[in-house]
């Protein structure tokens, strides 16, 4: 079956649950489609979708900051030209004064905006004049000039956009993205971009379950929703110009995204190449540090997804007997992480394992509330949270029933707390039988 026809299929499969999903759906259909007795029916059906209630979709203005790397910047607006519908998109080119002649070929370029800025004024600064431009009625990807889109990747982005009115902003895979690559043995980090577009075939497919949460997203290619830009930006900024020149802008942005009410997802399904560079750590230091006297934490301690956890599951299961077919899991689990962060690891399990319910207890507040976008967390210490359970009509009662879950991951939590014995009691006690309580050796 062709990738139209799929499409269509798809869009049909949404045309009552998500007006705005089958939309984009008959839209990218009938620009891949190349049959002509086709081509009128699937027009017929994307038309009528844009008078029914709810519809919503909007354009994209991708917003691109070029500083030299010239044949990049060429690269990736053919694959605009090339992957996605016209009228669709606009592409805003920020020029931080390259010498390469990107700027002068860029000018040239009929469906590009582009704005010289007086001198190299970093990724942060760059991002906000392009997106200070941009129609007001778009969504706004920001991409860096040496990303390029695979077939159908954007499509996919704008899918999981839409996927709920709670979406903010979404991410692709890469084979050059922090926390975010494809499958590492099968797509290096230095793979060509030949071999990227070559795998993207098998990526870049309706799936089932191909949405993980996250608490930030790489700031190389994310689309961001256009109210939640206008929320974020009530700062005054869509970046902090405090990262300028670059680094931990994405990272700011993420929690700005959280804070808002905003969910963020990272698409499996959507792969764009990234050629990347080698990071400048004096300059990424100096960024961390600002973070941190920005916000008060670290975002590094919570942002890591530990591949501990699903060994852990795997061999849960394997020890029970359960069958695990291509990383889905046969079945249900409860699983409780103590500490758990901004919750990437247990939304990291659910993304794996569809059927799992995962539940968070954070200490911290402005941890707690960040992690509220990926999972059910409650906040306050372990202590304060295990005290209330079993007491009437409270939410810890009503979400850790005694002999319940089948993992706990609590790794130093028992330790650290003032009565190791009395925690580790408590916890055994809202496990099953045959459930699991998972520490540090």
């Amino acid at each position: 079956m062709k990738m139209y026809e799929q499409l269509y299929l798809l869009g049909m499969k949404h045309y009552y649950d998500n007006v705005n999903q089958a939309y984009l759906c008959m839209e990218q259909s009938l620009f891949l489609c190349d049959d002509a007795e086709d081509k009128p029916e699937i027009a017929k059906l994307r038309d009528e979708l844009k008078s029914r209630p709810g519809f919503c979709v909007r354009p994209v203005s991708a917003v691109v900051v070029s500083y030299n790397d010239l044949e990049w910047m060429q690269v990736c607006l053919q694959s605009f030209r090339d992957t996605m519908p016209e009228g669709t998109w606009e592409m805003i080119a920020v020029d931080n004064q390259s010498s390469d002649g990107a700027d002068e070929w860029l000018e040239k370029q009929p469906d590009v905006r582009l704005i010289r800025n007086p001198g190299n004024m970093g990724f942060s600064i760059g991002c906000n004049v392009g997106f200070s431009v941009a129609d007001p009625g778009n969504d706004i990807l920001l991409i860096n000039n040496d990303a390029v889109l695979t077939p159908n990747a954007l499509f996919f982005l704008r899918m999981a956009l839409y996927e709920s009115r709670d979406v903010g902003a979404v991410g692709a895979v890469s084979n050059y993205a922090s926390e975010q690559n494809a499958d590492e043995e099968e797509l290096p980090w230095n793979s060509t971009l030949e071999e990227t577009v070559s795998f993207s075939k098998k990526t870049n497919i309706p799936m089932s379950h191909p949405y993980e949460a996250r608490s930030r997203l790489t700031g190389f290619a994310v689309l961001i929703a256009r109210e939640c830009c206008d929320q974020v930006a009530k700062a005054g900024y869509l970046l902090d110009p405090l990262f300028s020149p670059a680094y931990f802008e994405d990272d700011d942005l993420g929690i700005r995204i959280a804070l808002a009410g905003y969910r963020q997802l990272l698409v499996h399904n959507a792969l764009i190449y990234h050629k990347g560079g080698t990071p400048n750590q004096q300059i990424g230091a100096k960024s961390r540090e600002k973070f941190v006297n920005k916000w008060g934490f670290d975002i590094w301690k919570y942002t890591g997804v530990m591949q501990e956890y699903e060994q852990a599951v795997k061999d849960f299961l394997a020890e029970r007997g359960n069958k695990v077919s291509d990383d889905r899991l046969d079945g249900s689990l409860r699983v409780l992480e103590i500490d758990c962060g901004m919750g990437v690891n247990l939304a990291h399990l659910q993304y794996l394992y569809p059927d799992m319910t995962v539940i968070g207890i954070e200490r911290e507040p402005i941890i707690s509330a960040i992690a509220s976008r990926l999972i059910r967390v409650l906040c306050g210490t372990p202590e304060e949270v295990l005290a209330n359970v079993g007491s009437p009509d409270t939410e810890e009662s009503y979400i850790l029933k005694s002999h319940t879950f089948d993992l706990i991951f609590a790794w130093d939590a028992c330790s650290r707390s003032q009565d190791p014995d009395a925690m580790r009691a408590a916890l055994r006690g809202l496990l099953k039988p045959e459930g699991r309580l998972i520490e540090i050796e």
